[in-house]
């Protein structure tokens, strides 16, 4: 793939872990603390990740 469809798929990754993370703070009753902190996991996967291939692939583009 081209560089820049991978900066793209970061940022979309990105977006992704703050929209995962925004929905786990809507469960906070004790019956979905679980879905709350799978959320957060994965909110923390998908940042990681997107950073990931921001770092890598953004300073060929530029």
């Amino acid at each position: 793939m081209d560089d820049k469809i991978k900066a793209i798929i970061g940022f979309i990754l990105i977006i992704l872990a703050i929209v995962s993370y925004l929905a786990s703070s809507l469960y906070q009753t004790l019956e979905t603390i679980g879905t709350a902190l799978l959320l957060i996991f994965m909110a923390m996967v998908l940042g990681v990740a997107g950073l990931l291939m921001l770092w890598r692939y953004l300073p060929r583009i530029l």
